[in-house]
């Protein structure tokens, strides 16, 4: 699978759960280290930076996600994982963690969720 591919399914997985979400596509008309997708679900927007096994983001990216928290996004950062897009889904979903304000960070099943100061 590329990384292509796991946006893509990521985008699927949210939209067949009510959410609504866009790929963003870089290029000079794009600030740099923006995330790779950007939506909304149960009226709380969220962006995602999705990472190939578990490359961490670049300085810029981290700059951008922190910039989107405290606009009031909730953040995730996932790793290519065959099943994780279901698990985004109900991240999203699920009213207790979806209304915790800040930086999230999604890690895979055996991982543990991280929410940095």
């Amino acid at each position: 699978m590329t990384e292509a591919d796991y946006k893509r399914e990521i985008r699927e997985k949210i939209k067949d759960r009510g959410g609504k979400c866009v790929p963003i596509i870089t290029g000079e008309m794009t600030e740099k280290g923006t995330p790779d997708i950007i939506g909304c679900m149960h009226g709380m927007a969220f962006v995602i930076e999705a990472k190939l096994d578990y490359n961490e983001p670049s300085k810029i990216q981290e700059q951008r996600l922190k910039e989107w928290a405290n606009a009031g996004a909730i953040v995730l950062i996932v790793y290519m994982n065959r099943h994780l897009p279901k698990y985004i889904a109900e991240f999203l979903e699920h009213e207790s963690q979806i209304n915790l304000p800040g930086y999230c960070i999604f890690r895979p099943p055996g991982r543990d969720h991280q929410r940095p100061a």
